[in-house]
């Protein structure tokens, strides 16, 4: 038997087939363990009473069951708890809906975002700090959409969808639209200012680094007046992606052949330039100024309305405005002055298409004009036929 026993298993034989081997043992280990674990951690209700684990397939309780019986399930949620701990649930419920849902997240974000499209208003700098203008302008337009259906729709949908109830205080679809609109024409009027401020730099520029009685004879127009027109033309494009055009005033069929001469208002044009004259400057003041009494008040800084032309208009006023006080303070030569009507008479054959009204960019221009003759010793404007024929050439 020893002998036996220390030359090993038959060839027949193998672990698997004598229970007593290591693979008959494994189940048995497990089982042990499996016990011990139930003695640590106790029976669940079903094993106690002597089921199987696990859910029973045929109890009719069982959310989830082939044999979910919802009266049955209804009566078993009555008999374990009371009426008063179901309507606290569901007043904790609505509460939930309303306050937690509704105000905590949907007019949360709104207000969220209104404040921070905000904060882009208030950047510090000259040029309106590291805010890129098309972002503002994306922003306003962003905004507005809210205002006009997205804030209804998402509110009216959470109504819906969490069954809010009127008990609790919640905030109403019309103050959120309010707050969305302002804040669209917040940013929108802080395009026009930056859009308007870059303008104003070129043109501020080009008259305060010029000497203006040195100026020779002008022959062309000013590097400076075309690259003005352009950035316009490129504002009109970026603004016209995002918005509609608006209303303009009907347009005189002579806008593109208007030429300055000096002291010409737009309704009385040439009336009063024969009878200027450089020994009579308190009446040529007087005239400016009587001028000035029946000429249209210009509001640079007017409201902005949602359409192209509107932030067009507070764009040109705001450049022709800077341009205007940097020649109120300059002192011009006899070319310079026609050099400055030249550029004016430029910008007039441009302009006037992008506002709302061109009589605005003539009482602009003509201001323009007006002013650098008062501040000229020797005021001689050019001929309006050589004026045209510049303006065509550049």
């Amino acid at each position: 038997m020893a002998a036996a026993a220390a030359a090993g298993p038959s060839p027949g034989s193998g672990p698997g087939d004598s229970p007593e081997g290591p693979e008959g043992e494994a189940p048995e280990r497990r089982r042990k363990a499996h016990g011990m674990l139930k003695l640590y951690y106790g029976l669940s209700e079903g094993e106690a009473a002597g089921r199987p684990a696990g859910p029973d397939p045929l109890d009719p309780t069982d959310l989830n069951g082939a044999h979910f019986d919802p009266e049955v399930y209804l009566d078993k949620l009555r008999r374990e708890c009371p009426l008063a701990q179901l309507m606290d649930s569901e007043t904790d419920m609505g509460e939930f809906c309303s306050q937690g849902v509704r105000e905590g997240l949907i007019v949360g974000f709104v207000h969220s975002m209104c404040q921070t499209a905000q904060s882009f208003c208030d950047s510090p700098g000259e040029k309106g700090g590291a805010t890129p203008p098309a972002l503002l302008l994306l922003l306003s337009r962003l905004c507005l959409d809210y205002e006009t259906a997205t804030i209804s729709y998402i509110l009216t949908l959470t109504d819906e969808q969490f069954l809010v109830q009127d008990q609790f205080p919640v905030t109403p679809v019309s103050t959120l639209c309010a707050e969305a609109r302002e804040t669209a024409r917040r940013l929108l009027t802080h395009y026009v200012k930056v859009q308007g401020l870059v303008i104003s730099q070129m043109l501020r520029k080009s008259v305060e680094t010029r000497d203006w009685l040195s100026t020779l004879e002008p022959r062309n127009v000013r590097a400076v007046m075309k690259r003005v027109v352009e950035d316009t033309t490129a504002i009109d494009v970026q603004v016209g992606l995002l918005y509609e055009e608006g209303v303009r005033k009907a347009q005189s069929s002579d806008s593109s052949k208007r030429t300055f001469s000096v002291y010409s208002s737009s309704r009385q044009q040439g009336r009063y330039a024969p009878s200027y004259t450089p020994s009579a400057p308190m009446d040529t003041n007087l005239l400016s100024n009587i001028q000035k009494l029946f000429s249209e008040r210009i509001d640079v800084f007017s409201p902005v309305e949602f359409n192209k032309v509107s932030v067009l208009t507070g764009i040109i006023k705001i450049s022709l405005k800077t341009l205007l006080e940097c020649v109120r303070l300059r002192t011009f030569g006899r070319f310079g002055l026609q050099q400055v009507q030249v550029d004016c008479h430029f910008l007039q054959l441009y302009l006037w298409r992008f506002v709302a009204d061109e009589e605005l960019v003539h009482l602009l221009l003509d201001e323009v004009v007006a002013s650098a003759a008062l501040r000229c010793p020797d005021p001689v404007p050019m001929e309006p036929s050589v004026v045209e024929v510049i303006c065509e050439r550049g």
